[in-house]
């Protein structure tokens, strides 16, 4: 999400923390990172790898996380609260 609490549609807004993270956290992309991931760039089937995967969060019903508890409570909880 930008600063505003809108959607992060720009390389820079991944570069820190989303304002909807309520703890401090220094998970982030680094700047080429980011610019990668907004590269549009198609393969062999004419399908870029970006769309693919925006397709698979789209049609997905469930996640599930390999972790625990103890190492990343504060994560669980942040999950919970935005799913």
């Amino acid at each position: 999400m930008g600063e505003d609490g809108g959607s992060r549609s720009l390389p820079e807004h991944f570069t820190v923390p989303p304002p909807w993270v309520p703890f401090p956290s220094y998970i982030v992309f680094h700047p080429f990172e980011a610019n990668k991931a907004f590269d549009i760039v198609e393969n062999a089937s004419g399908v870029s790898d970006s769309f693919r995967f925006g397709c698979v969060l789209k049609n997905t019903d469930a996640v599930f996380v390999r972790s625990c508890n103890e190492f990343e409570g504060e994560w669980f909880e942040l999950l919970k609260n935005v799913v």
